[in-house]
C-alpha cells in the first residue's frame, strides 16, 4: 500500500506510557541509517520533559508536544506516525487534529480507538477486564468521575517481567529509571478523535507474538 504519491521520508515515533522518546533509540538509528528522518518527541511529563504530572490535567495536554510538532511542519510536509502502547491513542488524536500532515498511522502493539466509542473506552475495558496482572503497579484515583486511575506508577517487577523481558539488562535499568516518574492518565473526553476524517488515513495495526496485553485491542 502506498502511503502517499511521494514517498514520505519523515517518521515520528510516539512512545508508550511511562517512557520517553529515548525508548525508540534502536529503531530510530536503523531508520536514519536507511536514509529516513526520525523524530521521537517526549510527551508531556515524560522522558526529559520537566513538567510534573499535576500540570498535565488532560490527555490532550499530555499529547501536546506531538501536536505542537505537527503544527510546526511546513505546508505540504507529511509524516508517518508510529505509536506504541498508549502512544496509539496519541497518534489517533494527532491524526484527527492534523489530517493534512499525516501520510499514514502505524499502531505498533498499541491501543487503537474505534469510531463508535469514546477514546477512553479501550483503556477502561483494559483495566476493568484485568487483562494484565498489575503486580507492583501503584494506581491512584484523584477524582470520582472517571473509571480510569488518574495516575499509575509501574514498579520494578512488572517492568522487568511484562515490559522489558526481551531487552538487555542495560535497557531494563534505563526503563525502570524512567518509570519512577509515573504516568498521568485521565478519563478522556477527546473531542473529534473518532471523527470520520480519521478513517481515511492509511493505517496499519501490528500485533507482536511477544506482546503481553496491548495487542488484545488492535
Amino acid at each position: 500500500m502506498a502511503v502517499a504519491d511521494k514517498p514520505c521520508k519523515h517518521f515520528v515515533l510516539v512512545h508508550g506510557a511511562c517512557l520517553g522518546g529515548w525508548s525508540w533509540f534502536k529503531a530510530a538509528a536503523l531508520l536514519r541509517s536507511a536514509g529516513y528522518r526520525v523524530t521521537a518527541p517526549d510527551l508531556a511529563a515524560s522522558g526529559v520533559d520537566p513538567r510534573p504530572l499535576r500540570e498535565v490535567p488532560t490527555f490532550r495536554d499530555y499529547t501536546g508536544p506531538l501536536l505542537a510538532l505537527l503544527g510546526s511542519l511546513p505546508p505540504g510536509e507529511k509524516v508517518v506516525l508510529v505509536g506504541h502502547s498508549l502512544g496509539g491513542v496519541s497518534v489517533a488524536l494527532a491524526a484527527e487534529m492534523f489530517p493534512d500532515k499525516v501520510a499514514a498511522a502505524v499502531f505498533l502493539c498499541a491501543f487503537m480507538p474505534d469510531h463508535t466509542s469514546r477514546p477512553s473506552n479501550v483503556l477502561e475495558k483494559f483495566i476493568e477486564g484485568n487483562w494484565l496482572n498489575w503486580m507492583d503497579t501503584e494506581m491512584k484515583q484523584q477524582d470520582a468521575e472517571g473509571k480510569l486511575p488518574t495516575s499509575m506508577l509501574f514498579g520494578p517487577k512488572i517492568t522487568r517481567e511484562k515490559f522489558v523481558q526481551l531487552c538487555s539488562p542495560e535497557v531494563n535499568t534505563n526503563v525502570h529509571a524512567s518509570t519512577v516518574r509515573g504516568h498521568r492518565k485521565r478519563s478522556m473526553s477527546l473531542s473529534g478523535v473518532c471523527d470520520k476524517r480519521s478513517i481515511h488515513h492509511p493505517h496499519l495495526a501490528i500485533k507482536s507474538r511477544h506482546t503481553n496485553y496491548v495487542s488484545y485491542y488492535i
